[in-house]
């Protein structure tokens, strides 16, 4: 038995070297440029971080994430499908219809963001748990505990509110 497992793994080896290629990289050959990967969460004016947008403009950043603003561009804070006071889902919320999301407070970041000439980064989703009031479980299930159709709906509605214009909302060009 050991002998098979010891040429297993020589074989597994062997083959996982075979398949590896080199890659030469020229630096003297310009071909075009990369893509830019800079980006920061929590926005520009951010009591958090402390940024400001010259302090971004100054080290070439281009992207904001909407992440750990905990409230604002949080599902469970701009959609009624997560109460955190109860620490538990609403399973009763639908996410086609508007009157379960309240947008104000992710307006005023996602229009925070542009005015101040950077590109919002959407990340659909939930801050870092903290302070108390972030849902204790981040995975947002359905009540059979194993689809996220309901999340989907969130996600659909969300990009289609900012770009779409669904839900009073609007035409940016936001990447998701």
């Amino acid at each position: 038995m050991k002998i098979n497992m010891l040429l297993f793994a020589l074989f597994t080896i062997t083959t996982g070297v075979a398949q590896t290629k080199l890659v030469t990289v020229d630096c003297s050959v310009p071909v075009g440029s990369g893509k830019r990967m800079t980006g920061v969460n929590t926005g520009p004016q951010s009591v958090v971080s402390g940024t400001t947008a010259a302090c971004l403009e100054t080290i070439g950043n281009e992207l904001i994430r909407t992440h750990d603003y905990h409230g604002p561009c949080d599902y469970w804070a701009y959609t009624d499908f997560f109460n955190y006071t109860l620490q538990k889902f609403n399973y009763a919320f639908q996410s086609h219809l508007p009157t379960g999301y309240h947008w104000a407070s992710t307006d005023d970041q996602i229009a925070e963001i542009i005015h101040s000439g950077f590109q919002p980064f959407f990340r659909l989703g939930i801050s870092f748990p903290g302070g108390g009031i972030s849902p204790a479980s981040p995975m947002p299930k359905d009540s059979d505990a194993i689809n996220f159709k309901t999340f989907a709906g969130i996600a659909k509605r969300t990009a289609m509110h900012y770009t779409a214009g669904w839900d009073h909302g609007f035409n940016h060009s936001i990447p998701y």
